[in-house]
C-alpha cells in the first residue's frame, strides 16, 4: 500500500498531470468517460528508467516531507509516538529483545492552541472521517469545511507532476469558520509514510527495533484495531467511513464490520455514534448518486438476511456515492462535477442533522459535553487505549464532569458512587441512602422546586445497573463468576447489552480464543432492552425514592 524505503522506490517519481481539458492521468474509464486524474492522496507510481535520475520530488524526498510537515503540522492533534517494549525469553517469540509498539501522544503546542479556541459553553460537534489509505479521507474533509476554512494540504497542487499516495499521517484536527463541528481526520488504516519524524531522540528509540518493516506492521495494527476505532466510536458523534469498495460487495461489509468490532472490543458502556458511508470516486454505471436509494440498496442488500450483526452498534447509517468530478460522460451528458457538488450538499444537511439529533440523544441521557470538556475525555481516553484498560464511558465523563444541567457536580458525584468506584463493600441501601441523602443536600441549599427534585430522582434510577444474563457461549475470563451479566447503567442502556466483564467465547476456533486470549478478554455485546439488576428491583419506583427524598430534606432542613 506504500513505497518501500529503497533506492528504487526513491528513484521511481509519481507523474501525473492534471490538464485543463481532463485528458490527463488516472485510470482509463472507457471510450464515453474522460480519464480521470488520482484522488488528492494517491499515487501512480512511473518505473524510472534504467540508469536515468529524476529531480522529482518522491515520498521519500527530504524536501516532500519538510513541506508537509509545514503544510499539516499545525493541524496534527495527536502523534502516534513509538514506543519500544522489551520481550523477555520465553515469550510467543521464544528470544528476548525489543519488539515495536507505539501510543497516543497529544501534539503540545497544536493541543494547547485547539484547547484555547475551544468555548468552555458551546457544544462539542464532533466528525470523525475513517476509511482506508488513499480512499480520499482528507479530500471529503476539505469539501466539507466551508471556504474560509483551512483545509487539508494537497501537495500535487504545489509540486507539479507530484502527487502522494497518502496525505495524513498521525490524527488531525480541522475546525470550520465558526469554530462550531470539529473534524478527525484519521491516518489510513492500511499505514502511511508519517509526513513529520521526530527528533534524533525518536530515531534512536526506533533503533532498538531495527526491523523497519516491523514497525510499519504494527503501525497499521494498532492504528486499525485500537486507536483509530477507540477514538472515532467514543469522541464523535458522527462517524463517516470513507471507502472506494462498492457498497454492495462483501468488502465493504468487512471493513465496517472490523470497524464496529474493534472499537466496541474493550468498551462496557457508550453511548453509540451515527455512522455514514462513503463511496468515493464511484463510477457512474455503478453509483446510485441519490442517498435515499443508496442506503435503501446496502440495507436490502447486507441486513436483510439479519448476519450483520454490527450495525447493533450504531444509532442510525447512512450512504452515499460520490462521483469523482472530473468525469464527464458525453453520451449520457453524465458531469462529474455537478453531480458530485450536489452529493455533497447533501451530504452536508444529513451530517448537520445527524449532529443535532445526537446532541439531543445525549441530552436525554443527562450528558452535555462542551468543547473544552471534549478534550479533557479525549486526554483520559489516550491514557485509556494507551494502557490497554477497558473503557468506561460513565468513567469518563465522571472524570471530564460533563453532566448536563445547572447540577452537574452532583450527577458527577453520584455517578461516581453508583458506579463502584469508591468501594465495593458498600451495599445497594446504603448507595441508596447515601444518593438520596446528597440530593437532599442540593436541594435545600440551592432551594430548588419540586420539578427539580423529580428530575433529580429520575436521574438517580437511570444510573441503576442492567442484570440481564448472557448466554451460554461465553463465560468471564477470569472465571472469577459463573454467569456474565450486563451492568450498564440505565443512563446509557439503549438496545444492546455490554457484558460487565471481560469474557471468552466458548467453543471458539484456534485463531479467535487465541486473540481473546492476547488481549486478556473481551467485552461480549448482545441484544436487549434493560432489565434492572434483582439487587436494585425494589427500589426502582419512583415514588418510593421520592418518599425517601423528601424525608432526607425534611431531616436535613431540621439540622441546619
Amino acid at each position: 500500500p506504500f513505497l518501500p524505503d529503497s533506492s528504487e522506490a526513491g528513484a521511481a517519481a509519481a507523474h501525473t498531470q492534471r490538464r485543463p481539458d481532463g485528458e490527463g492521468g488516472g485510470p482509463p474509464m472507457g471510450d464515453d468517460h474522460e480519464p480521470s486524474p488520482m484522488c488528492s492522496d494517491e499515487l501512480e507510481p512511473t518505473p524510472a528508467c534504467s540508469g536515468e535520475e529524476t529531480a522529482s520530488p518522491s515520498l521519500a524526498g527530504q524536501g516532500l516531507n519538510l513541506l508537509a510537515c509545514e503544510a499539516d503540522a499545525s493541524h496534527r492533534l495527536l502523534n502516534l509516538i513509538p514506543t519500544p517494549v522489551w520481550e523477555r525469553a520465553g515469550a510467543a517469540t521464544g528470544e528476548h529483545g525489543w519488539r515495536p509498539d507505539y501510543a497516543l501522544s497529544p501534539a503540545v503546542e497544536v493541543w494547547a492552541e485547539r484547547l484555547r479556541c475551544a468555548d468552555p459553553i458551546k457544544t462539542a460537534h464532533v466528525v470523525g472521517v475513517i476509511g482506508a489509505t488513499s480512499a480520499g479521507k482528507s479530500w471529503l474533509v476539505g469539501k466539507l469545511l466551508d471556504d474560509s476554512s483551512p483545509k487539508p494540504s494537497r501537495l500535487e497542487e504545489q509540486f507539479e507532476g507530484v502527487t502522494l499516495q497518502s496525505m495524513t499521517s498521525d490524527i488531525n484536527l480541522y475546525t470550520d469558520a465558526g469554530n462550531d463541528v470539529y473534524y478527525l481526520d484519521f491516518e489510513g488504516t492500511y499505514g502511511t509514510q508519517p509526513l513529520q519524524r521526530g527528533a534524533k531522540s525518536e530515531d534512536v528509540v526506533m533503533e532498538r527495533c531495527s526491523d523497519q518493516k516491523a514497525w510499519e506492521i504494527k503501525r497499521r495494527q494498532s492504528l486499525k484495531d485500537c486507536f483509530q476505532p477507540a477514538l472515532a466510536y467514543l469522541t464523535c458523534n458522527v462517524v463517516i467511513f470513507v471507502t472506494r469498495e462498492k457498497l454492495v460487495c462483501s468488502r465493504s461489509l468487512e471493513e465496517c464490520e472490523h470497524f464496529a468490532n474493534a472499537a466496541n472490543r474493550r468498551v462496557a458502556s457508550a453511548l453509540p455514534p451515527a455512522l455514514i458511508l462513503v463511496q468515493n470516486c464511484c463510477r457512474p454505471s455503478e453509483g446510485l448518486f441519490n442517498p435515499a436509494q443508496c442506503t435503501s440498496a446496502f440495507m436490502r442488500t447486507h441486513f436483510g438476511n439479519g448476519v450483520a450483526h454490527w450495525r447493533k452498534y450504531f444509532r442510525t447509517i447512512d450512504c452515499f456515492c460520490i462521483p469523482d468530478e472530473y468525469i464527464v460522460c458525453r453520451r449520457s451528458g453524465f458531469d462529474g462535477e455537478a453531480v458530485c457538488s450536489r452529493v455533497i450538499q447533501e451530504l452536508k444537511q444529513t451530517l448537520r442533522f445527524r449532529l443535532d439529533e445526537d446532541v439531543a440523544f445525549r441530552l436525554q441521557h443527562e450528558v452535555r459535553l462542551p468543547q473544552v470538556q471534549w478534550f479533557s475525555v479525549v486526554s483520559a481516553l489516550c491514557r485509556i487505549v494507551n494502557d490497554e484498560e477497558t473503557v468506561q464511558m460513565s468513567s469518563l465523563y465522571m472524570h471530564a464532569g460533563v453532566a448536563s444541567g445547572c447540577a452537574g457536580e452532583l450527577k458527577s458525584m453520584l455517578m461516581l458512587l453508583m458506579s463502584g468506584k469508591l468501594s465495593q463493600s458498600i451495599s445497594v441501601t446504603e448507595r441508596i441512602s447515601v444518593g438520596l441523602g446528597l440530593i437532599a443536600r442540593f436541594v435545600v441549599r440551592h432551594e430548588l422546586g419540586q420539578a427539580d427534585r423529580e428530575d433529580m430522582v429520575e436521574y438517580l434510577k437511570a444510573l441503576f445497573p442492567c442484570g440481564a444474563i448472557a448466554c451460554d457461549g461465553v463465560e468471564p475470563f477470569d472465571r472469577s463468576q459463573s454467569h456474565v451479566s450486563c451492568g450498564q447503567m440505565r443512563l446509557f442502556h439503549q438496545g444492546l447489552h455490554r457484558s460487565s466483564s471481560l469474557v471468552r467465547t466458548l467453543d471458539a476456533d484456534w485463531l479467535r480464543g487465541f486473540s481473546e486470549w492476547i488481549r486478556g478478554g473481551v467485552t461480549h455485546a448482545w441484544l436487549g432492552e434493560f432489565e434492572c439488576d434483582s439487587a436494585y428491583t425494589e427500589f426502582d419506583d419512583h415514588d418510593r425514592l421520592r418518599a425517601g427524598l423528601e424525608e432526607e430534606i425534611e431531616a436535613y432542613k431540621l439540622h441546619k
